[in-house]
């Protein structure tokens, strides 16, 4: 079985931190039922059809968060290109809401080849405006080596 290097990055959607909010434009309740109007958790079978629309249909979503809607069309064709290179298989996993905290949460797992296209990637995105800001410590991703198989037939 081939070897991969599985990158795991959580991302959070705070409804105290959501534009409108911090503006003053709608309320911190307002803001939090926006942000889970927006991201869905996925509740279907993982690693399979419905899994991959999920995904598909969420890393869109992202897209059109204020951080990356407005990134310079470079830095946009920059994540592409780094995404048709280097990224073997994505897959958007333990989505959550934290209803306490207004946290929405959820974890985006990439697979690469080897070491090599990890670098190459992280150097293409860190190189960019929107993609190389520094994370909070939470949001760092994590790597590691695994033994790969897409769990299902292409």
């Amino acid at each position: 079985m081939p070897q991969y290097i599985r990158k795991t990055q959580t991302l959070k959607a705070r409804a105290a931190t959501h534009s409108k909010v911090v503006s003053g434009d709608i309320t911190l309740e307002e803001g939090w039922e926006q942000i889970k109007g927006m991201c869905p958790l996925f509740t279907g079978q993982p690693y399979g059809e419905a899994h991959d629309k999920f995904t598909d249909s969420f890393l869109k979503v992202i897209g059109q968060a204020p951080a990356f809607k407005n990134a310079k069309q470079a830095d946009k064709d920059v994540l592409k290109q780094v995404n048709e290179d280097y990224v073997s298989y994505r897959y958007i996993q333990n989505t959550s809401y934290d209803e306490d905290k207004k946290i929405y949460s959820c974890d985006i797992v990439e697979y690469f080849k080897d070491q090599a296209s990890v670098d190459l990637a992280n150097a293409a995105l860190d190189a960019t405006e929107t993609y190389g800001k520094k994370l909070p410590a939470e949001q760092e991703p994590t790597y590691k080596t695994v033994d790969f198989h897409r769990p299902y037939p292409s």
